[in-house]
């Protein structure tokens, strides 16, 4: 389906979210246009579970996303509850451009909240922020800070799984090519292809993988970054 005029996203507030499970059945929405200039912007703005499991699967999304912070070519910020009412984007894929004039920015999503996962997911395009905490895939995956590392077999609720960037992702500090700054996640199999540039004079957590790992439970293993690099960037964090 094509989407011609200006899309006002689904969820646009933290007081009016999205809550439920939206299946795209590997369907395409071509044309998004999002222009907004307050916070939460993507095709879904704001998705909160807060009972059950829920999230985006099997989808394609094509077009332009623009917005002040918490900008992502499909969701803007998701997050769940706890450790059995969880968010989750699955398969889902971006190609275009997403734009933020303030922090938070991922070609899939803008930011990953506590009891979240995006897995199975890519971006192709450009990623653009003035500011800061940008990634090809997202812009920041914050962990509850309670979930165990995991073992190769079986991951932590809060991680970015299986993912591949082939965007051109710029920001000013904590700029990355899956992730701008991990916080108490887990990041792994994941392959970036896009350039990775820092806005600033100097090198500001700028990594062809995550932009910055913090927390002593935040972990990157079994990525790969191909994309040449300068000596401003770090080959993966």
């Amino acid at each position: 389906r094509s989407i011609e005029d200006t899309w006002t996203p689904i969820g646009i507030t933290s007081t009016n979210p999205f809550r439920g499970n939206f299946n795209g059945n590997n369907h395409t929405i071509s044309d998004l246009n999002v222009s907004s200039n307050v916070a939460y912007s993507g095709l879904f703005g704001y998705i909160y579970v807060s009972c059950g499991t829920g999230g985006i699967k099997d989808l394609v999304v094509e077009g332009n996303v623009r917005g002040t912070s918490y900008v992502g070519g499909i969701v803007g910020f998701g997050r769940g509850l706890n450790s059995s009412t969880y968010f989750t984007i699955e398969n889902c894929h971006f190609k275009g451009s997403v734009i933020a004039s303030s922090s938070y920015s991922g070609g899939v999503c803008g930011c990953l909240g506590a009891y979240s996962t995006a897995k199975e997911s890519t971006a192709t395009g450009d990623v653009t922020s003035t500011s800061s905490y940008v990634g090809g895939i997202v812009g920041k995956s914050s962990g509850d800070g309670n979930s165990s590392l995991s073992s190769f077999c079986t991951f932590a609720r809060d991680s970015v799984l299986n993912c591949a960037n082939n965007a051109k992702v710029t920001g000013s500090s904590y700029v990355g090519g899956i992730c701008g700054y991990n916080y108490m996640s887990e990041v792994r199999y994941c392959l970036n292809a896009g350039e990775v540039i820092t806005t600033s004079g100097t090198a500001t957590s700028i990594g062809g993988i995550v932009g910055y790992n913090d927390g002593y439970r935040a972990y990157v293993a079994q990525c790969l970054n191909v994309y040449g690099f300068n000596s401003k960037e770090g080959n993966i964090i």
